[in-house]
């Protein structure tokens, strides 16, 4: 009897637990933005296809490098590969052997 009684108990418990969280107010959504301001989804897609333009070689993509791009540039103005830079495969040979160096230094605690 006394089981019954505390199983009992348990369950008014976890329906008057289940009532209140029910009636409890849910939360404001967030007030819409203001009729000029740009939706952020928008200019995300906007900039997605300015670099798929970018990407596809198309002649009315906006001409705007950032500093990184500039630096990375390996062709001259006429489209060909500069000479003076090194390849694909000797930059990642350099990567490659560096960070075995590294890897070197780490397992040796003598260096």
């Amino acid at each position: 009897m006394r089981r019954l009684i505390g199983w009992m108990a348990g369950l008014a418990g976890v329906a008057a637990l289940a009532k209140l969280l029910h009636k409890r107010p849910q939360p404001a959504l967030p007030p819409a933005q203001a009729a000029g301001g740009d939706d952020p989804a928008e200019e995300l897609r906007r900039k997605l296809a300015e670099a798929r333009a970018t990407a596809a070689g198309t002649p009315e993509a906006p001409t705007t490098e950032s500093p990184a791009a500039a630096e990375t540039e390996t062709e001259t103005e006429t489209g060909e590969p500069d000479p003076a830079s090194p390849s694909i495969e000797d930059r990642r040979a350099d990567v490659h052997a560096r960070a075995q160096a590294a890897i070197d230094a780490m397992r040796d605690p003598d260096e």
